[in-house]
């Protein structure tokens, strides 16, 4: 009987020292599953940022280049008014030198 009681008391020693090693083992790898998920939830959270900054810089750039896209169109609309401008000068001042060589003409035949 003695010998039975040592028997049993040791393999309960093992079944509890198995049993302490799976629930460390248990553990272990609960901690490690944690700690990958915070890296996972860190390098998200990472890319997320990454990802509005890049939208962020691309809205300022769009509105950029649309507003100097504005500026060059006034700009090709005022020099094309002045061309239009000189045109019209030009087209006026051969119409006073027509009229001035009329005027010639009509002194030299008085």
């Amino acid at each position: 009987e003695r010998e039975e009681r040592e028997e049993r008391e040791e393999r309960e020693e093992r079944e509890r020292g198995s049993d302490k090693k799976e629930r460390g083992e248990r553990e272990r790898v609960r901690r490690k599953r944690e700690r990958e998920e915070k890296e996972r939830e860190k390098r998200n959270k990472e890319k997320e940022r990454r990802k509005k900054e890049c939208e962020e810089k691309n809205s300022e750039e769009r509105e950029r280049a649309s507003e100097e896209k504005e500026r060059e169109r006034e700009r090709a609309s005022e020099e094309k008014e002045r061309e239009l401008e000189r045109g019209e000068r030009e087209r006026e001042c051969e119409r006073e030198r027509v009229c001035e060589r009329e005027r010639e003409c009509v002194r030299e035949s008085v």
